[in-house]
């Protein structure tokens, strides 16, 4: 992900001279680092939410084995 949008990034930055618009190597740099920004918080707040789900998974007891699981046993 991180390839991809710097790519279009610098597309984009090649592109606006055609539109009317000067292309700056500043905006280049604020879209790396915006995507490295973004890639940081995503990552934080998916790891958090793997955390959070695996807190409050319900635990089913198994009473013929006797052992905790996170799986539904069928029967």
């Amino acid at each position: 992900m991180v390839t991809y949008s710097l790519i279009f990034g610098g597309m984009i930055e090649l592109a606006q001279p055609y539109v009317n618009k000067t292309g700056d190597p500043m905006d280049l740099l604020a879209n790396t680092v915006g995507t490295v920004i973004g890639i940081i918080v995503g990552s934080a707040l998916f790891r958090f939410n793997q955390l959070r789900r695996a807190k409050y998974e319900p635990i089913y007891i198994d009473h013929t084995i006797r052992t905790y699981s996170n799986r539904k046993y069928r029967r």
